[in-house]
């Protein structure tokens, strides 16, 4: 398993495909397989990189908290590691907080940025939700009392559906060998309610491509809408589906 010490933590971080680099950052309490749906497809075209976020799947949970910022520098100092001086950015929620604040800070990395079901900062109500998630983790509840709570904020009405499909998300998280710590959920909670892009995305001048579902709830339209107004020249999707589009709307191959 690839690993590397980065900032003093120890990351697990994975390379795959031949081509243009292409970076993909993770959501709140997801890892590197929050892509597994969507990576086959981007191989065959990029190098893709991802890493597991601090506090999530194979990567060190800190003693202490931290900000979105310290999480961006983490994945630069791997893109150093790895000899790369340009990527493209894909950032998905908390991953497109991640990916602002490398856009803002360190541009030269960035060839194309796609920021995806994400925020300028953090709804109250989401973080209302995050609060209550941070709960259920405190209190150590099954996959079962969890998923009922989580699964509405981030699947659409489509998704809902198909039964064998949150049959088939509960025996992955149930069997899942890297599951989130409690505390690295708060973490990683923290770091978002402290991020605030309002005062500097706008000096954001990448090519950027913001992604947003018709049904999200945790990150809603508006938010990327607000994204797209911020980001003078970026493109705007509105997709099909809610929160989170690489389950929704993707099949394995």
């Amino acid at each position: 398993m690839p690993q590397i010490k980065l900032n003093d933590l120890n990351f697990y971080y994975e390379v795959e495909g031949e081509g243009f680099p292409l970076v993909l950052l993770a959501g709140l309490a997801c890892d590197s397989n929050h892509w597994r749906l969507l990576k086959p497809f981007l191989i065959e075209n990029f190098q893709v990189i991802t890493i597991d976020n601090r506090s999530a799947g194979r990567t060190e949970v800190p003693a202490n908290g931290y900000t979105i910022e310290e999480m961006g520098e983490d994945v630069m100092r791997l893109l150093e590691f790895l000899k790369i001086s340009k990527a493209h950015f894909l950032g998905h929620s908390m991953g497109g907080a991640i990916a602002q604040t490398i856009a803002y800070r360190f541009p030269r990395y960035i060839e194309r940025l796609i920021i995806s079901h994400s925020f300028a900062k953090i709804t109250p109500r989401g973080f209302f939700w995050m609060q209550h998630c941070a709960a259920l983790y405190d209190a150590k509840k099954s996959p079962e009392v969890t998923l009922p709570v989580v699964a509405p904020w981030i699947f659409s009405n489509e998704f809902f559906k198909d039964p064998k499909k949150i049959e088939e998300l509960l025996a992955i998280k149930k069997s899942y060998p890297y599951p989130q710590t409690a505390r690295g959920f708060r973490q990683q909670m923290e770091a978002v309610a402290g991020f605030d892009a309002t005062l500097w995305g706008h000096r954001i001048k990448l090519p950027t491509c913001i992604i947003a579902g018709k049904e999200d709830v945790l990150t809603p339209l508006e938010a990327s809408q607000y994204l797209h107004q911020q980001i003078k020249n970026s493109q705007f999707i509105l997709q099909e589906g809610a929160h989170a589009p690489m389950f929704d709307t993707i099949s394995p191959k």
